[in-house]
């Protein structure tokens, strides 16, 4: 069905790389690593858990490196956010946009402000 995981998908999310890639082996189609379910790909989970074993392993099936949610946080923001060095060496490395910008939260708009009227005065 549209927008279910595969068993593949469901390995690389659950950060389960010894079944994933046995699934490979056997034929599964890696092509679902980026299926989304909940606005989310595999690739995402495997991020938040600091997978870096899974998140390899959806990048090397062809997933997609700058997926991002609906604010634009991509992958890379999230792992420059947690200070994950490899996850984000890994996303840069097979292209992930080290440009892409992301809606301002409330905190970084009221830094703004506050940086603003410091130059007032």
């Amino acid at each position: 069905r549209e927008g279910d995981w595969s068993p593949f998908g469901i390995a690389c999310a659950l950060g389960h790389v010894d079944v994933a890639t046995l699934l490979v082996e056997r034929g599964a189609d890696s092509a679902a690593v980026n299926m989304c379910v909940g606005g989310a790909p595999p690739l995402l989970f495997a991020c938040r858990q600091r997978n870096l074993d899974a998140m390899r392993l959806c990048v090397v099936h062809g997933a997609n490196v700058n997926f991002a949610d609906t604010a634009g946080t991509t992958l890379l923001h999230l792992a420059c956010e947690n200070g994950h060095i490899d996850a984000a060496r890994l996303l840069v490395q097979h292209g992930a946009d080290i440009n892409a910008q992301k809606e301002s939260t409330h905190m970084e708009e009221e830094d703004e402000e506050e940086e603003e009227d410091d130059d007032d005065e």
